[in-house]
């Protein structure tokens, strides 16, 4: 006998059979139980009734850890309290209302310096607009019809993201859909080739995550492959961070997979760069990122210039300090050397150094 209590669902049942008289299916789509889920109908959980953080409750009283997170966008969990008091707060100042809010403008700002590659920021109402909108984008830059998407693909419900033995979706409206292996480069220009050119760009999620498989995680080789790919071709690179949501990096999956950033540390301080390293930003701390072991390098930015009252520091060359600087700069960012709407630089500090700064601050802060 189980040491677990065997689940019933008897008022999800009930529930359920409501459901079949008001609502195709009972339930929309991928929420419901399907043949796909390989799970019999009676041990799933049809119908909620309340969530928070990790766990959410049928309405039999069953508690459940979710591993799905709501099918991949729910990165903070059921009623998370910070969200959810800024919701009510703003809810409390008017929901929908004629004109804009500036807290558009102020949540705008933000995305732009978060996300890496961010110029500006557009607002969809679902991940289903802003994929199609994206897909309009890419199509009225180049002035190209066909899309090129990796097998398995979703990128939303509308006719266009649907696959041609779908029910309801005509020929026409997916004709200029080309799908290929994930990463494989021959298939790709074999389909660019076949199709005259006419690709006006590829859309994919940043790894293969499909409903029913393990994930397959995607390599930096890989995607820098694919961009010299789409550079070459002149097509656009779209990439589907709606299910994936901030999980790689806060500044995109994109940045994920071709990471800079400069790190301030101690001069007594000794980081192996065979570990893990946790980056973060001083100021709103709330913003990390992971860089894995062999993946980064270190250096010492403080050189010694007397030592024992020698001077020990040989002067550079103007030649050598020039030299110096372009190197330096190709370190950077093309995002951050733009002349418009440049990106900031960002200087996160060892969590060391960030201790004793709060520390310092926080004694100033007790004196009179």
């Amino acid at each position: 006998m189980s040491k677990f209590p065997e689940y019933k669902h008897e008022k999800s049942q009930e529930w359920f059979n409501r459901a079949l008289d008001a609502i195709p299916s009972g339930v929309y789509g991928h929420l419901g139980p399907s043949e796909g889920l390989f799970l019999p109908i009676t041990k799933w959980p049809l119908m909620s009734d309340h969530a928070k953080g990790t766990y959410f409750w049928d309405v039999d009283g069953n508690k459940y850890l979710d591993f799905m997170c709501a099918y991949g966008p729910n990165v903070l969990g059921y009623c998370d309290d910070d969200v959810d008091k800024a919701a009510m707060e703003q809810l409390k100042r008017g929901n929908c209302t004629t004109s804009p809010s500036y807290k558009m403008v102020e949540c705008a700002e933000l995305l732009k310096d978060t996300v890496a590659t961010a110029d500006w920021a557009f607002f969809m109402k679902n991940g289903s607009d802003a994929t199609t909108f994206s897909v309009m984008c890419a199509r009225a830059h180049t002035g190209k019809k066909k899309m090129m998407f990796f097998k398995g693909y979703y990128h939303g419900d509308f006719q266009w993201a649907q696959k041609i033995d779908y029910p309801g979706i005509l020929p026409e409206e997916v004709e200029n859909n080309i799908v290929v292996p994930w990463f494989d480069m021959d298939a790709m220009q074999e389909a660019y080739d076949a199709c005259g050119g006419d690709v006006a760009g590829l859309i994919a999620q940043p790894y293969d995550h499909g409903n029913f498989f393990d994930n397959v995680c995607a390599t930096k080789e890989q995607w820098a492959k694919v961009r010299k790919f789409c550079d070459d071709h002149g097509m656009v690179l779209i990439i589907d961070d709606v299910r994936t949501g901030f999980r790689l990096d806060l500044a995109g999956s994109d940045h994920y997979y071709g990471f800079k950033a400069d790190l301030i540390c101690f001069a007594d301080e000794v980081i192996d760069t065979e570990q893990d390293l946790l980056l973060f930003d001083p100021i709103e701390t709330w913003k990390k990122t992971k860089l894995s072991g062999g993946t980064y390098t270190v250096r010492e930015i403080l050189v010694p210039v007397f030592k024992n009252g020698e001077c020990i520091y040989k002067s550079p060359t103007l030649k050598e300090i020039a030299s110096y600087c372009c190197t330096e700069k190709d370190t950077l960012w093309d995002e951050t050397k733009r002349l418009f709407y440049p990106h900031r630089v960002y200087v996160d500090l060892s969590k060391k150094l960030y201790d004793v700064k709060k520390s310092l601050l926080d004694q100033m802060n007790m004196t009179d």
